[in-house]
C-alpha cells in the first residue's frame, strides 16, 4: 500500500524485536482510507506494522483506536530570543511543542557575533536536555557573517540559514536580529547554494514602504491597535519582498523558504514568481486562526501583521490547494515582561508565542468541518514537506526504518490554556479557545515524552539534524 503517510502498511524487518508496542492505531493510507494497526518500535525506529494483535512487546501502549500520524516538524521556532539563552530554551521550549504533537523543531537561531559557542556545546545541550530533534537555522545578520557560512557548514554541519530584510533602523531587535541589504542578501544566497542541501529562510518585508506607511498611521493614531499595526505594514511590502527573494533565488539557484506568509491573496501571484525556483511556502497558525479585528491587542502583533478576514480565507484555500507547503509555528518564548504586553501596539514586541502546541489541534479541529482536509494531507503540512525539503532523514512517514516519531490525536474537546505547558510564556492569543481535538501522546524517537497532559522527560537522547 502507499500513501501520502506510508512507504508500506503492513511489514516487519527481519529479526525485528519490539521493545515498544503502540496498539490499535488508526492511520489514514490516503487511498485505502483509515485502518488499525499496531506499531513496533525498537531503538527509536518504527520496525514493525501489522495487523492488531499479532505483535508483543516488554511495553505497550493502546491508543484504542485514536488517529495516529507523524509526529509534526515545526519549521519555524524562535530560541534564545527571550528572557533565557538557546541552551535554557531547550529544555521549556521543546516540551512545549512536544505537547502539540511537535517531535522535531527547526529553530532559529540569531547571535549579533559569531556561532562556534552556541555550536560547539549543542550536540551535547540537545542530547541532555531537549524533549525533541533540533534542525539548527542560523541567522545571517551582519554582511561579515556571510563569509563564515561554508565553515559553519564544514565543521558544525549547518545547511540552514536565515536572514531578513526587515529589522533595519529602529526596529533592529534586542535579541539581536538585524537586516541586510539586498547585496549581501545576494552574495549570501550564493554562498548558500554551494552547501548539499542548503537552503536559505528570508524574511521579506519592504522596509522603506513600512517606514512611510508607519509614519503616517503612527501620527493619526498614536494610541494604536491591532488593525494599525496591520495599515503600518501593508500587504504590498511583503509581496513586492518577496518577488525580490524569488528574483534572487532564480539568479543564484539558491533554495529558499519564505517564511511567515501572510499575504493569501497574493500567493497565486507568487507561485507564478516561482517557477523555476526551489522554494517553500509557509505560513503560520495566528495567520490562520486571527485577523487584525481579532480582539487580542498587543498579544497579536507579529511581523508580517495579521491581516483582514479576505486574506486569512485566501491562506486556508491556498493550504487545501497546495500552494502553501508547510505550516511553522513562528513560537517566541515571551512572556508578558518580555513581550511588552502592557505598552501600545507602537511599543510591545512582535512575536507569538506557542503556536507550536497549536498546530495539530488547529488542522484536526478544521478537519472535523471541512470535508477537503484529510489526515494525509495534514501530515505532508505538517510533516512530510518539511522532511522532503529540509532534507530530514527518517521524519514524516510513519514506515518501515523511520524514526518512531509519533502524535496520537484524540477527538476530545479541550481548551487552549498555555499556562499548562510547561514553556515560558504563560499566556498567548490562543488561550481560552476550545479545539474539537487534542494532542492525547507525543512518541519522539520511540520515547514517550507526553501523555494525557503530562509531559515527560526524555529517556532516549534527542539530537542535532545535519
Amino acid at each position: 500500500m502507499s500513501g501520502a503517510q506510508f512507504g508500506t502498511l503492513f511489514g516487519m524487518d527481519s529479526d525485528a524485536r519490539c521493545d515498544y508496542l503502540i496498539r490499535n492505531a488508526r492511520v489514514d493510507g490516503s487511498r485505502d482510507g483509515e485502518q488499525l494497526i499496531d506499531i513496533g518500535i525498537a531503538e527509536g525506529k518504527i520496525v514493525a506494522m501489522t495487523e492488531p494483535g499479532m505483535l508483543s512487546a516488554p511495553e505497550e501502549l493502546d491508543a484504542a483506536g485514536r488517529t495516529v500520524v507523524p509526529g509534526a516538524v515545526d519549521v519555524h521556532v524562535h530560541l534564545g530570543n527571550g528572557p533565557q539563552t538557546v541552551i535554557e530554551d531547550l529544555v521549556t521550549e521543546t516540551r512545549m511543542a512536544a505537547s502539540g504533537g511537535v517531535t522535531t523543531i527547526c529553530p532559529y537561531i540569531i547571535s549579533a557575533g559569531g556561532y562556534d559557542d552556541i555550536m560547539g556545546q549543542l550536540a551535547d545541550a540537545v542530547s541532555e536536555r531537549s524533549a525533541v530533534d533540533v534542525f539548527p537555522q542560523l541567522g545571517i545578520v551582519s554582511p561579515d557573517q556571510i563569509s563564515e557560512v561554508p565553515r559553519l557548514h564544514r565543521e558544525f554541519g549547518v545547511r540552514a540559514f536565515k536572514c531578513f530584510m526587515g529589522y533595519k533602523g529602529a526596529e533592529a531587535s534586542p535579541s539581536g536580529i538585524r537586516g541586510i541589504d539586498d547585496a549581501s542578501i545576494v552574495v549570501l544566497m550564493s554562498e548558500v547554494a554551494k552547501i548539499p542541501g542548503g537552503r536559505l529562510a528570508v524574511h521579506a518585508e519592504n522596509m522603506e514602504i513600512i517606514e512611510a506607511a508607519r509614519a503616517r498611521v503612527q501620527h493619526d493614531e498614536p494610541d494604536g491597535s491591532l488593525a494599525a499595526w496591520t495599515r503600518a505594514r501593508p500587504s504590498l511590502a511583503e509581496t513586492e519582498a518577496v518577488q525580490r527573494v524569488l528574483q534572487f533565488a532564480r539568479e543564484t539557484g539558491c533554495p529558499v523558504t519564505i517564511p511567515h506568509m501572510s499575504v493569501g491573496q497574493d500567493i497565486a501571484l507568487l507561485r507564478e514568481h516561482a517557477v523555476g525556483v526551489d522554494a517553500v511556502f509557509e505560513t503560520c497558525p495566528h495567520f490562520l486562526l486571527f485577523t487584525c479585528e481579532s480582539p487580542i491587542g498587543v498579544w497579536g502583533k507579529a511581523n508580517p501583521p495579521l491581516r483582514g478576514a479576505l486574506d486569512q480565507a485566501a491562506l486556508w484555500a491556498a493550504l487545501k490547494g497546495g500552494a502553501l507547503d508547510v505550516l511553522g509555528s513562528d513560537h517566541c518564548p515571551f512572556d508578558a515582561k518580555t513581550k511588552q504586553a502592557d505598552r501600545t501596539i507602537w511599543e510591545a514586541r512582535p512575536g507569538i508565542p506557542n503556536g507550536s502546541a497549536v498546530i495539530l489541534p488547529m488542522m484536526f479541529d478544521r478537519r472535523a468541518g471541512d470535508p477537503e482536509i484529510s489526515a494525509a494531507m495534514i501530515t505532508e503540512l505538517t510533516s512530510q514537506n518539511a522532511a522532503a525539503r529540509f532534507a530530514l532523514a527518517g521524519k514524516g512517514t510513519i514506515a518501515l526504518g523511520a524514526d518512531a516519531d509519533l502524535a496520537i490525536i484524540d477527538a476530545t474537546p479541550a481548551v487552549f490554556d498555555s499556562a499548562e505547558l510547561g514553556g515560558v510564556a504563560t499566556h498567548s492569543p490562543y488561550d481560552g479557545r476550545t479545539f474539537g481535538h487534542r494532542v492525547w501522546a507525543t512518541i519522539a524517537r520511540g520515547d514517550m515524552v507526553f501523555l494525557e497532559g503530562e509531559r515527560r522527560n526524555p529517556t532516549r537522547p534527542a539530537r542535532v539534524l545535519t
